[in-house]
């Protein structure tokens, strides 16, 4: 299923298009266990640097990019560059999976070392 079966129209943002996002989402096999493109359709185009992106471009750059698919992912960026480092910024960092379990973990802070009067 591609944006276009459901009428998804680029740079519209509209509250039809955020529910067109939400069944690609469900039916797509990489949509539908990414949580940061879930996260973003949830938050009605904010991405979680505060950026606002067009929803439709977004899920078409989020797909190119954790296809791979280089040829996709330039297209993309020359026609929404904002959309497309959005969608890819993740995607070089951590898996979504893992990206989560990380946020979960409480992990201890380091203490400074006390320093004697000569140092």
């Amino acid at each position: 299923m591609s944006i276009e079966d459901l009428g998804l129209k680029p740079n519209s943002n509209q509250p039809k298009d955020f529910e067109a996002a939400e069944k690609l989402i469900e039916n797509h096999p990489l949509l539908s266990r990414d949580t940061v493109a879930k996260k973003v359709v949830e938050n009605k185009g904010v991405t979680e640097a505060g950026l606002e992106v067009d929803i439709g471009n977004y899920l078409v750059a989020r797909i190119a990019s954790l296809e791979g698919d280089q040829k996709k992912m330039i297209a993309m960026e020359n026609k929404d560059p904002i959309a497309s480092r959005e969608a890819a910024m993740v995607v070089h960092s951590a898996p979504p999976e893992i990206e989560n379990k990380l946020e979960d973990l409480e992990l201890p802070t380091k203490k400074s070392k006390k320093r004697d009067g000569n140092s």
